[in-house]
C-alpha cells in the first residue's frame, strides 16, 4: 500500500465549517490507516504525513480522532515541517538568496505548517506495538533542498505513545529547519469545558490578528491567561496564543496536562524533548466556524521548536548541515488511574 503511493502529494481539507460551525470532513480515495497496540493503549495513523488520527487509553480518547479514509481536520495529529505556523508572504531569505514558498493559507497570504503532512509517507516497517514512516523529498518550490525524514512511532503499555521524529540533510548546503506537531488533546474522554489545561509557560507573543504572526514585544503569559503554570479551568476559554518562557521537568523535558476537573488526576499529558521552545495553544470552536468534527470544542497544544515567521526573524531557527540530522522526540500518555503516572504515585 505504502509503496503504491510513495511520493505523493495529497491537498489539504479546505476546513468549511458545516451549519453547526463544525468543520465537514473530506474523504481520500485509498486506504491509509496503520494501527498499533500495547496493554490498555491503541493508537492509529494515517500515511498522509504519517500522522497520529487517534490515541485510546482503556478505550477512552487522549486526542481528538478523525475518521479512516478521511484527510485530517484542523490539521489534526500532523508533523509541522520544515516550518510550524506561517511564513508572512511565503517569502524569506537563507544565506544572502532570496525563496518563495507557495501560500497555502490565502486568507493570511502566508505559507503555512510546511510541507511533509501533504506527502504519502512509505510505511518502513510496522509491528504489533511500533511503526516507521519514511519520505524522502526532492527540491520542494521555494524549499530546493533534498531532505530525508523518518518517524518512529512506539507505543508502550507503561509509557504510552511516543515519538522520534530524525531529519537527515542529503545536500551540499545547510538548510534553515524548524519543527513542530499539531496535537489536540482529549482527557479521556471529558468534554474541553469540563477540563484543565496546565502548561509549564511565563511569556506570551501577541499576534497579528489578521496575518496571525508575531507582532509586538514578549509579554507575560498571565497578561493573556493568568496562572497557566498552575492549572486554567477551560470552561467558555477560546486560545489562539504563542506560549514561549518554556520551563522544563526534572527529566529534563516540556509536561503540558489537560485534567478532568472533577478528578484533576485523571487526564492525558503531552511531553516534548528541550527542542520545544514554544507552546501553540488554539481552541477549535464551532462559534468561531472552527469545531472539530464530532466533538465541536477541542484543545490543541503544539510543541514548536520557533513561532511563526521564524524563516524571516531567524530566531530560534535550526540548520541542518549537509549529510547531518537533527532529531525530535515526544510522546503522549494517560494521566490517572491504571496508568503508569498512577503507579508511580
Amino acid at each position: 500500500m505504502a509503496d503504491s503511493h510513495a511520493a505523493r502529494i495529497i491537498a489539504q481539507p479546505l476546513n468549511r465549517p458545516d451549519s453547526n460551525g463544525n468543520v465537514a470532513l473530506e474523504p481520500l480515495d485509498f486506504d491509509d490507516a496503520v494501527a498499533i497496540s500495547s496493554g490498555e493503549y491503541t493508537a492509529e495513523f494515517s500515511t498522509v504525513g504519517a500522522a497520529l488520527r487517534g490515541l485510546t487509553f482503556q478505550e477512552k480518547d487522549l486526542v481528538a480522532p478523525f475518521p479512516r479514509g478521511m484527510k485530517a481536520p484542523l490539521t489534526a495529529g500532523q508533523f509541522l515541517a520544515p516550518w510550524p505556523s506561517r511564513v508572512t508572504d511565503g517569502r524569506y531569505v537563507h544565506d544572502s538568496e532570496a525563496f518563495q514558498l507557495p501560500i497555502t493559507d490565502e486568507e493570511r497570504h502566508a505559507a503555512l505548517h510546511g510541507f511533509v503532512r501533504s506527502f504519502v509517507w512509505d510505511v518502513a516497517e510496522h509491528t504489533e506495538s511500533s511503526v516507521i514512516f519514511h519520505l524522502d523529498t526532492p527540491a520542494q518550490p521555494g524549499y530546493p533542498w533534498p531532505i530525508e525524514y523518518t518517524v518512529r512511532w512506539d507505543l508502550s503499555a507503561r509509557s504510552g505513545l511516543a515519538c522520534t521524529f530524525t531529519v537527515v540533510n542529503h545536500g551540499e548546503a545547510r538548510v534553515p529547519f524548524a519543527w513542530g506537531f499539531h496535537s489536540y488533546l482529549i482527557a479521556q474522554g471529558a468534554p474541553l469545558d469540563e477540563t484543565i489545561v496546565t502548561l509549564p509557560v511565563s511569556t506570551n507573543v501577541p499576534l497579528d490578528p489578521q496575518r496571525s504572526v508575531p507582532a509586538g514585544p514578549v509579554q507575560s503569559s498571565d497578561v493573556v491567561m493568568p496562572g497557566l503554570s498552575s492549572g486554567v479551568p477551560m470552561r467558555g476559554v477560546w486560545q489562539d496564543h504563542t506560549y514561549g518562557g518554556v520551563s522544563l521537568g526534572a527529566d529534563g523535558c516540556v509536561h503540558a496536562r489537560l485534567t478532568q476537573q472533577e478528578d484533576p488526576q485523571t487526564g492525558v499529558e503531552l511531553w516534548a524533548g528541550s527542542w520545544a521552545r514554544w507552546l501553540q495553544v488554539f481552541t477549535a470552536s464551532p462559534e468561531h466556524g472552527s469545531g472539530f468534527p464530532g466533538l465541536g470544542r477541542v484543545l490543541a497544544v503544539e510543541p514548536e521548536s520557533a513561532h511563526g515567521d521564524a524563516f524571516r526573524s531567524g530566531e530560534d531557527l535550526l540548520y541542518v548541515t549537509p549529510h547531518d540530522e537533527l532529531q525530535f522526540t515526544f510522546g503522549i500518555r494517560a494521566l490517572g488511574e491504571g496508568s503508569a503516572s498512577h503507579a508511580e504515585k
